[in-house]
């Protein structure tokens, strides 16, 4: 696959691969915050299954996006204090490095559960490459809510942060190159 990328910009690959995987791992993180504080029953059970479906679907994404941002890298940071760009570094690897975890550590919660399937919706089920295993189930399932909160937490707190001091204090491109792509 071809890159359009520019130095002014992100890829159309990038910016479209950003804002799907931005809004389903939104939505995973919504649901995963409103069903834990449920108590068991029908509604939780029903809200989590929602969780493991658009988890499953968007295993392939997010496992893209990592491939595609390590194979594309960033475009050229525009002028900001080095510490800005070393945070912007850290920040955005330490997303990545969270979205493989949780994409690793949720379906093997499930897996090793006793679901041991992840069921998409009702419409198909991925059976499990591992035997049920109590221990490994919760380990999983600890490692997957450790990753979300707090470091998935901040990590997003302090994106959306950055992106909203680019566009009110300094009002540079920096928002505008993951929307609308480079300058023409």
């Amino acid at each position: 696959m071809q890159s359009d990328k520019s130095a002014d910009g992100f890829s159309r690959v990038s910016r479209l691969n950003h804002w799907i995987v931005g809004a389903a791992i939104l939505a995973l993180f919504g649901l995963g915050l409103v069903f834990h504080e449920m108590p068991r029953g029908p509604e939780r059970a029903s809200l989590q299954a929602l969780h493991v479906s658009i988890g499953t679907l968007a295993i392939l994404p997010i496992l893209f996006r990592i491939f595609w941002r390590v194979r594309e890298g960033f475009p050229e940071p525009l002028p900001a204090p080095r510490w800005q760009h070393i945070a912007s570094k850290v920040v955005h690897w330490g997303l990545l490095l969270c979205l493989l975890g949780l994409v690793i550590s949720g379906p093997l919660a499930q897996w090793s559960g006793r679901a041991g399937e992840l069921s998409v919706l009702g419409w198909f089920a991925i059976p499990s490459p591992v035997s049920p295993s109590r221990a490994l189930h919760e380990a999983a399932e600890n490692a997957h809510a450790v990753i979300a909160r707090p470091f998935l937490l901040v990590l997003l707190i302090v994106h959306v942060l950055a992106v909203a001091k680019h566009l009110v204090i300094d009002k540079d491109r920096t928002l505008m190159r993951m929307v609308t792509g480079p300058r023409t």
